[in-house]
């Protein structure tokens, strides 16, 4: 071995003696933050996690640890509205201890809502909304009673109108979410009118005519439909008569329930809709004027 072999040789004997300080300098600090956590310290009391364990399994409870949602006792607030609602734990499984990830209550809860809206056009958090989430005055009365009638199939549609800001769209999501708790077998479609009619002319634009009849099929048939700020879209003669009114009369024919929300009262509409006398716009306003309850909603606000 000549001078420079021996020279090269040392230096990567050093190197990999100062590699091994380095990591054992990593791994204790690795494990003084471990330490610091409250759930790994609870984890290895709990589950007899020995120093061997614990340093074969760093990369499990420093990942808990960055995650840091373990720590966070689950509120509404931060699971749905900051968060996702997923959390990262440990478990031993035989000898060996493993990252398992879950969903919250308030996650598990919403997920469950989810996948029985076909459509929600409307916040995630609004998955959880319930009827006592709404501070009402004493239109309350009025409202519940509509609600309780379309739950009870006394009456099939609800026509619910009132000012901006009122909480029209949360409170129909909230009985919505009631209809499904009462009918886990049932599907609702709840649509912003704008939004849908939108998206039905962009597909017909693009020429994908088939898939704007599947998705006019689901709506005349899914037992819930709600049509969100009604009147918001834009009016012309296929809205009204191949989607408003073919969907409206068809799920009159089979008794399914449709709900509406709007700024405008059913007169007024009519007014947006086109001339009292067109033949079209008599037909659409008589089926909704006996196809519906009309409900006016005063003073009400969300939470």
């Amino acid at each position: 071995m000549n001078l420079k072999d021996y020279q090269s040789q040392s230096q990567k004997k050093v190197a990999q003696e100062l590699k091994k300080i380095d990591l054992e300098k990593a791994k204790q600090v690795a494990k003084a933050k471990i330490l610091k956590n409250s759930y790994c310290v609870q984890f290895i009391a709990d589950n007899q996690v020995s120093e061997r364990e614990l340093m074969t399994h760093l990369g499990e409870f420093l990942t808990v640890v960055d995650e840091g949602e373990t720590n966070i006792a689950c509120t509404k607030e931060h699971c749905v509205k900051g968060g996702n609602g997923y959390h990262v734990g440990l478990r031993r499984r035989g000898l060996d201890i493993e990252l398992y990830y879950y969903a919250c209550a308030f996650r598990e809860n919403l997920d469950y809502y989810a996948a029985h809206y076909l459509y929600h056009d409307f916040p995630d958090e609004w998955l959880l909304a319930k009827i006592n989430d709404i501070k009402v005055n004493n239109y309350r009365h009025e409202l519940i009673k509509g609600f309780k009638e379309v739950l009870t199939s006394k009456s099939k549609s609800l026509y619910i109108y009132g000012e901006i800001g009122l909480g029209k769209s949360f409170t129909v999501a909230a009985f919505c979410n009631k209809y499904i708790e009462l009918h886990p077998d049932c599907s609702v479609a709840y649509l912003n009118t704008r939004k849908l009619v939108n998206d039905l002319r962009d597909l017909l634009f693009n020429k994908a005519n088939e898939e704007v009849q599947n998705i006019l099929q689901k709506l005349k048939d899914i037992p819930v439909l709600v049509f969100d700020d009604f009147g918001s879209e834009k009016i012309t003669e296929w809205s009204k008569e191949d989607v408003v009114y073919n969907l409206v009369s068809e799920r009159q024919q089979q008794g399914l329930i449709t709900i509406f929300t709007s700024d405008f009262s059913l007169a007024e509409l009519a007014q947006l809709y086109g001339k009292k006398d067109d033949l079209k716009n008599r037909r659409l306003f008589s089926l909704l004027k006996n196809y519906t309850q009309e409900i006016e909603l005063i003073g009400v606000q969300t939470k």
